[in-house]
């Protein structure tokens, strides 16, 4: 009874341990890819779910990875059929699990998948991902599972007949009335299309609001001559030829201008697209035409306006004038002593104005005559020949005064000179030095040329600038100007070789860093694969030897952005180095440790060359189905969206 008893508990805890080792299958996470391993980094299962979403949008075959290091599992076979049941997938799911300590690789097919994918297919899949799983690059193999399966579906499944689907058949259907209604509304609905074309233009986001101006100012601008030509025929009935000439000729002129601003818009309309640096360039050019449009008839119409006001002023203007005259030749008069004055000055410093005291009596006396002749005008009820003589006089009046203001300016800006002058050399002397010396210091050493070019002109100025100043008569107005330009030069050229400097600090300070990370992983990954050589593969040695070639690149480069390019480029290929050379080494690791010898008693195959994991040759046999394949055809079972059916095989 004893005996008995012992042997029902043995019986029962045998039971329970076979329970719990098979345990519970894996869950799959949020995406598309659920890795467990670490097999992958973000940019890996970046590719790997852009490849999965076009094999979606292209063939219909919805994908989901599963990288698990074990299960846990006697028998890790049934692992796809045992996740997909779990999660439920169904309708045009697929499923492709990899078990890397079991160097297992299984694909899952639902039954609507089925009658596409044969098992012919579906092995090639499973040895399309060992054929890369067998030299370590796991994002390949799930890609090229992916796009086997994809093809699959593409090239019509694996039934041998031509089958098209009541689904299939619709959509043709549908389509083909769509493209009647297309070809039957195309020609009315062209204009409606280029609106849309026009707002979706003025939508975007780069140009968006360059369109909209330029639409906008295309459309004023059209309005603008539109009204100016009415405009001519009115100026035409009310002012002499001479007047409206320079009107015409301004609309001619608009005219052209906006005749090619529409060419622009045309060629946004047409039916070849632009780039966006394109697209700015044409919008800006049509904004530049209108513009320049814009203002000439503006001018124009203003000047019409200014006769029109005259006209209807002529009488005030009249009689104002001649107060305003007496004004100006009073400031005529005092001109005189102003040129005694200037004569104590280098002659060319005030040259520019001699003989505008002159020009401006004689504008007076013209501005006199005309206010006489305005005013016979009025006398004969003659509005308009009086508003043309008032005109006149008002110009003359103006030139006038300019030319007096231009001698008292001149006058001011000397005596101003002569007393700033001193100041101002002894400011460009202290700035000019300060540049120098900077460039002569540590920081300023690695200055570049331009620096000392700038400033070596800035000496050139302050030179000339004394040498005027202490001449027996000397042109302080040059000699001001050039301790001006001088201070100015040698202020840039300080201040920018100061940020110079700085920048140049900036960048051998990020040059050291790049240097030292790429040092520090190139250390770790050749120290990795020199303690572990018998274990590393060809992969992880390619790539420290270019980590290798582009480091002392790096150093030979210096200091620069080409130098900080290539230590950049030599840290990402050893830490990839070392990637490698771990995955290398952990297979060689569990072979020597006769973990591999459960896949050479099923059959052989596996992920790696001789001498790697399993202790067994595991490349790849002279067809792609090698006899290492392990599973076969589960029977569907129903279960959340259908069953399905999973082909596998070691690699």
């Amino acid at each position: 009874m004893k005996h008995l008893l012992a042997l029902a508990l043995a019986f029962l805890a045998l039971a329970f341990v076979s329970a719990v080792s098979a345990g519970t299958p894996p869950d799959l996470g949020a995406g598309r890819v659920t890795d467990e391993t670490g097999a992958f980094d973000d940019g890996d299962i970046e590719a790997i779910e852009d490849a999965l979403d076009g094999v979606q949008d292209e063939d219909g075959v919805d994908l989901y990875v599963l990288f698990v290091d074990d299960t846990g599992s006697a028998d890790p076979g049934p692992v796809a059929d045992d996740v997909a049941e779990a999660e439920g997938l169904g309708g045009d799911d697929a499923l492709l699990v990899v078990v890397l300590d079991d160097q297992l690789t299984r694909i899952w097919v639902s039954d609507s998948l089925t009658d596409e994918i044969s098992i012919d297919e579906q092995d090639d899949a499973v040895s399309a991902a060992n054929d890369h799983f067998a030299d370590g690059d796991f994002t390949r193999g799930v890609i090229d599972a992916a796009r086997e399966l994809g093809d699959a579906t593409g090239a019509g499944g694996g039934g041998g007949g031509l089958s098209i689907s009541a689904g299939a058949i619709a959509g043709l259907l549908i389509a083909l009335g769509i493209l009647g209604l297309v070809v039957m509304w195309f020609l009315g609905l062209w204009q409606s299309e280029r609106f849309k074309k026009r707002t979706a233009e003025e939508k975007d986001r780069q140009t968006g609001e360059l369109a909209r101006r330029a639409n906008a100012a295309l459309v004023d601008t059209d309005e603008d001559l539109r009204e100016a030509d009415q405009e001519i025929g009115f100026a035409e009935a009310q002012f002499s030829e001479s007047e409206v000439a320079p009107f015409r000729m301004a609309i001619a002129a608009a005219r052209q201008e906006l005749s090619s601003a529409f060419h622009l818009r045309q060629q946004l309309d047409d039916d070849k697209p632009e780039d966006v640096d394109t697209r700015r360039r044409l919008l800006e050019q049509i904004l530049a035409h209108c513009e320049r449009a814009s203002t000439q008839v503006a001018e124009q119409a203003g000047r019409l306006a200014d006769l029109r006001e005259m006209e209807k002023n002529a009488p005030s203007v009249l009689e104002k004038l001649p107060e305003d005259l007496l004004r100006l030749e009073e400031r005529a008069r005092s001109s005189h002593g102003a040129f005694e004055r200037l004569a104590a000055y280098n002659p060319a410093s005030w040259n520019p104005v001699r003989g505008n005291g002159t020009e401006a009596e004689k504008r007076i006396a013209f501005a006199r005559s005309r206010v006489e002749a305005g005013s016979q005008a009025l006398n004969s009820a003659d509005r308009r020949a009086a508003a043309r003589a008032a005109g006149e006089a008002q110009a003359a009046a103006g030139e006038a005064g300019k030319l007096l203001d231009a001698i008292d300016h001149i006058e001011t800006s000397l005596a101003e000179a002569r007393v700033e002058l001193p100041g101002e050399i002894a400011a460009a002397t202290a700035d000019v030095e300060a540049a120098r010396n900077f460039l002569r210091s540590e920081q300023g050493v690695g200055a570049g040329q331009d620096f000392r070019a700038n400033l070596d002109q800035a000496e050139a100025l302050l030179r000339s600038a004394e040498q005027e100043a202490s001449a027996p008569s000397p042109d302080y107005l040059a000699a001001f100007k050039n301790a001006r330009q001088a201070n100015a030069m040698s202020d840039e050229v300080l201040a920018g070789a100061r940020e110079a400097g700085e920048q140049r600090k900036r960048q051998e300070a990020a040059y050291s860093s790049a240097v030292r990370g790429a040092q520090t992983s190139y250390t770790r990954a050749e120290d990795f694969i020199g303690g572990r050589r018998q274990g590393i593969g060809n992969q992880a040695r390619t790539r420290l030897a270019e980590a290798r070639r582009y480091l002392d690149a790096a150093r030979n480069m210096g200091a620069g952005d080409e130098g900080i390019k290539q230590a950049g480029q030599a840290e990402r290929l050893a830490d990839e180095a070392y990637r490698l050379a771990s995955n290398d080494f952990n297979g060689y690791d569990r072979g020597r440790s006769g973990g591999g010898i459960f896949p050479v008693l099923l059959g052989g195959g596996g992920w790696g060359r001789s001498g790697g994991w399993g202790g067994s040759r595991w490349g790849r046999s002279s067809s792609r189905r090698s006899g290492g394949f392990r599973g076969g055809r589960s029977s569907g079972r129903r279960f959340g969206g259908g069953g399905g059916r999973s082909r596998g095989g070691r690699f």
